[in-house]
């Protein structure tokens, strides 16, 4: 009797051993289905708020992004187009004078005048001689140009406009011909009545002949004068060489 009784015990004993060992592994798959999200979706149960997971439903993986901080921008240098200058009243007086740069033709007799001085031109002849009176030996005496040479002479008057002395000479003079070509006046001019260098007070003049020895064959020769006040004149005054 007492055995059957042990016997019987024993066989509870493992049917209750066997129903717990079910439980606990129905439970863990249980635990690990709802873990996973399989019974229950992620965001419906309390384990995704306590392991929260990334949502790969796209099928790629992860891309971690940089921070604003770690991305280094290069912007390339650009060069400033330049732009044109403002007018202002120093372009403007360099327009101005820009403009006076240019040649003032004249006829024979006329003069020009840039606010300092004024001069002006009585003849300007080709020869291929002049006359002088000769001081020392108290008569006339002639020059010959050189073979293929030609004088030109220059009958002129330079006077003084401005409040400074003035000092004039025969060195603002120049001839140029049709080819480009330009001859300073030649020294000396003989005779008293040559244009010499000297210091001129307001309202003094200076008259006398300037020379240029130049080759025989040179055309289209204008005489010139160079004004050193470009502002209030032209640069050049020029006469026409007959």
């Amino acid at each position: 009797m007492n055995s059957e009784v042990t016997r019987s015990n024993d066989t509870r004993s493992k049917k209750n051993r066997i129903n717990t060992g079910l439980i606990l592994i129905v439970g863990g798959i249980l635990f690990s289905l709802i873990l996973l999200g399989v019974i229950f979706p992620p965001d419906a149960n309390f384990f995704a708020i306590i392991f929260p997971q990334n949502d790969n439903s796209s099928g790629s993986s992860p891309v971690i992004q940089p921070s604003p901080a770690s991305k280094t921008i290069i912007t390339p240098k650009s060069t400033p187009t330049p732009k044109p200058p403002t007018p202002t009243p120093d372009t403007a007086s360099t327009l101005s004078e820009s403009k006076a740069l240019e040649i003032l033709n004249l006829p024979i007799g006329g003069g020009a005048s840039d606010g300092i001085k004024s001069v002006m031109v009585f003849s300007a002849n080709k020869t291929n001689q002049y006359s002088y009176y000769n001081e020392t030996l108290k008569k006339n005496q002639g020059e010959t140009a050189p073979p293929g040479k030609m004088f030109v002479v220059v009958d002129t008057v330079i006077k003084n406009t401005g409040a400074q002395p003035l000092n004039v000479s025969s060195a603002s003079f120049s001839i140029t011909d049709s080819g480009g070509y330009k001859y300073d006046p030649h020294l000396p001019y003989y005779g008293n009545d040559g244009l010499t260098m000297q210091q001129l007070y307001l309202n003094q003049q200076s008259k006398g002949k300037v020379l240029f020895v130049i080759p025989a064959s040179s055309k289209g020769l204008k005489l010139q004068y160079k004004f050193r006040d470009t502002v209030n004149g032209p640069q050049l005054a020029a006469w026409p060489v007959t």
